[in-house]
């Protein structure tokens, strides 16, 4: 929307209860495939009306890559790729590089320009 919005979070924002948390359904098939040279499998995830393919690896050691109790919670892997389609857009997100190594801590620096907002003011912006 043209906005430059920043939003500051903690591990502990994303802390849900039981009924917050998403209920997709995880399928694991047997198709694998090569993502810029990590080996993947395939997952396909269900949510009401939405239906995601999802390519993972289990060769970069991060734990728990998806913390955040949303629909990639039950993935035991890296996300390489996935597809989602919604309302008659498809989207596709690849990984393209994996850098391994420590971040600097300035990398999570908000950038000139933007605007720091809430979580509640964030959700009232799109709800207008």
């Amino acid at each position: 929307m043209g906005n430059k919005i920043a939003l500051k979070s903690k591990k502990e924002d994303f802390t849900k209860t039981e009924e917050d948390t998403i209920q997709a359904t995880v399928k694991e098939t047997e198709e694998k495939k090569n993502i810029i040279g990590y080996n993947c499998k395939k997952a396909m995830i269900s949510l009401e009306e939405i239906t995601l393919e999802v390519w993972y690896t289990d060769e970069i050691s991060i734990i728990e890559p998806n913390w955040d109790n949303g629909l990639f919670k039950d993935i035991k892997g890296v996300l390489m790729e996935y597809t989602i389609e919604v309302e008659g857009f498809k989207m596709i997100y690849t990984a393209t590089e994996v850098k391994k190594g420590k971040l600097k801590d300035s990398i999570f620096n908000i950038p000139p320009g933007y605007k720091e907002m809430t979580r509640e003011e964030l959700k009232n912006l799109f709800s207008e």
